[in-house]
């Protein structure tokens, strides 16, 4: 068992909290231990994956799965074209404003670290796809906000 599933008590729970998992991933990445992190995205991914073949309604289990393979996309820096798939299919099933600024602001916590600015496209779809629910149609909402890096 690695450190990152130690954390968490025992891979079996590390299966039951992707979101916690990848959130430990980030943490870790931030504090310098990029290989220990990259693991726990890992597991988060792969924990998301085996949730979701059980339960592939969960909006929540697709936002959590998009947020985990960010993680790895930006520490492997590989292509953000994954990124972009797993959030338009997370805000394919939910697009409720709060859901979806809560994922961009979670997010955001990735672009520290994001030094090839792969996360920037994903950024902005979130910012420009957010549906207004039914307590923001009467005022003059202008969105979230991005800013780039740097």
């Amino acid at each position: 068992m690695t450190s990152s599933a130690r954390a968490f008590g025992s891979a079996s729970t590390l299966k039951m909290r992707p979101w916690a998992a990848a959130l430990h991933g980030l943490a870790l990445a931030r504090t310098g231990s990029r290989d220990t992190a990259l693991t726990t995205i890992r597991e988060a991914e792969s924990a998301a994956a085996e949730l979701l073949a059980s339960n592939p309604e969960s909006y929540a289990l697709w936002y959590e799965a998009a947020f985990a393979v960010a993680g790895r996309t930006v520490l492997t820096g590989s292509s953000g074209s994954d990124v972009i798939d797993r959030y338009s299919e997370a805000m394919r099933r939910c697009r409720s404003a709060g859901v979806v600024l809560s994922a961009q602001r979670l997010l955001t916590e990735w672009k520290p670290l994001d030094t090839c600015s792969v996360l920037d496209e994903t950024l902005r779809a979130l910012c420009v796809d957010v549906a207004l629910g039914p307590h923001d149609r009467d005022r003059s909402w202008p969105g979230p906000t991005f800013a780039p890096n740097g």
